[in-house]
């Protein structure tokens, strides 16, 4: 667990270090989307259906990085049995990327 954690930390830092211009219009447009979803009263209309997003490059540089097996854990979101522990440490570690910042 610990070395599929340690690739996909490599693989976002990675991109943040070669992909800066496309980083930071990507915060951007998630403070836009943020901004958007809630009503005059500063409340969320809509529900959110996933927990993060990723820029595309960052989706296949994290994909590329992981081994079958691997990438099935990170993209696990098993609704049946509420297995959401890639995902989850996934926004504590990179909030940025949270679907759902407040």
């Amino acid at each position: 667990m610990k070395t599929i954690k340690t690739k996909i930390t490599k693989a976002v830092e990675d991109y943040i270090k070669t992909n800066p211009v496309e980083y930071k219009a990507f915060l951007k447009a998630m403070r836009v989307k943020d901004e958007l979803s809630k009503s005059d009263t500063g409340i969320r209309e809509s529900v959110q259906r996933h927990l993060y997003d990723l820029p595309e490059i960052l989706h296949y540089m994290i994909k590329s990085s992981l081994e079958e097996e691997e990438w099935g854990w990170f993209k696990s979101l098993d609704d049946y049995q509420n297995n959401h522990e890639a995902s989850e440490w996934f926004i504590k570690t990179f909030p940025q990327f949270s679907s759902n910042n407040k």
